[in-house]
C-alpha cells in the first residue's frame, strides 16, 4: 500500500502507478527471497557423510561436473531451511567432478564418491530461528514503509 502511494504522488497517472507499482512489488517478490532474506542472520555451516543425505538432486551434467543438492539431512531437525549444498572433498573444497571410477556404475554412485572421501557440506537456517526471522523481516518492511510514508508526507508539504 505505501509503495503504491509513493508511486502514485511521485507519477500522477493511475494507470502508470499501478502498473509501476506492480513492477516494483514483482521484482521485490523475486530479488528478497533469493539475496536478501538467508542473509539476515548468520547461517550455520556442518559437514555430513553423504549416506546421511537424502538428494533432491544429483548425478554428473553433460560437462562432467558434479551436482548433487541436498533435500533432507539425518540428525538435522525436520524443516530446517537448507540455504545451499555442495559436495567437498576431505580437505574441504569443492569437488565439481566425480571422480572417473565412480562414473561406471550409476548403482554404487554414490558409495564410490563416498569412498573416495566426499562428504556434503551444507549452510542452513536452525527450525529455532523461525520466528527470529519472520520478526526481523517484518521489522525491515515496517521500516520501509514508514519511510515511503515520510517520503510521502515530505512530497505532499513541497507541493503545497
Amino acid at each position: 500500500f505505501a509503495l503504491g502511494v509513493t508511486v502514485g504522488l511521485l507519477v500522477r497517472r493511475t494507470i502508470a502507478a499501478m502498473a509501476c507499482t506492480l513492477a516494483i512489488f514483482a521484482a521485490i517478490q523475486i530479488v528478497w527471497p533469493i539475496f536478501v532474506r538467508p542473509h539476515l542472520l548468520p547461517a550455520t555451516h556442518t559437514v555430513r557423510p553423504l549416506t546421511a543425505v537424502s538428494f533432491s538432486a544429483m548425478g554428473d551434467t553433460n560437462g562432467g561436473h558434479l551436482l548433487m543438492k541436498a533435500g533432507t539431512v539425518h540428525g538435522l531437525p525436520p524443516d530446517t531451511w537448507i540455504t545451499s549444498s555442495e559436495p567437498v572433498a576431505a580437505d574441504g573444497h569443492q569437488v565439481t567432478m566425480a571422480p572417473d571410477a565412480c562414473n561406471m556404475s550409476a548403482a554404487k554412485f554414490v558409495g564410490c564418491l563416498q569412498d573416495h572421501g566426499i562428504r556434503m557440506a551444507l549452510t542452513y537456517q536452525p527450525v529455532g530461528r523461525y520466528w527470529q526471522l519472520q520478526l526481523l523481516e517484518t521489522g525491515v518492511w515496517l521500516a520501509v514503509a514508514g519511510g515511503l510514508g515520510l517520503a510521502c508526507y515530505w512530497r505532499i508539504r513541497r507541493l503545497s
